[in-house]
């Protein structure tokens, strides 16, 4: 496996969502926000940042003995 430091890690990543392409009707199209839907490495994002996103509100709802899930 390749050494990876955290720059070259955020370098793909950009690469990857800032590259997406689609074709409909028969016409290629560049998407400009967003993640495409299905791919694997956008549901890797989604969970990271839902992961970071949980934290404070796991931390607030057990400061006052409430659940979530």
């Amino acid at each position: 496996m390749a050494n990876l430091n955290v720059n070259t890690i955020i370098r793909l990543a950009c690469l990857v969502i800032e590259t997406n392409c689609f074709v409909f009707d028969n016409k290629y199209y560049k998407q400009i926000r967003g993640g495409a839907m299905g791919s694997p490495f956008t549901m890797a994002l989604a969970n990271i940042y839902m992961y970071e996103w949980e934290q404070s509100l796991i931390q607030y709802q057990q400061a006052r003995n409430e659940l979530y899930g």
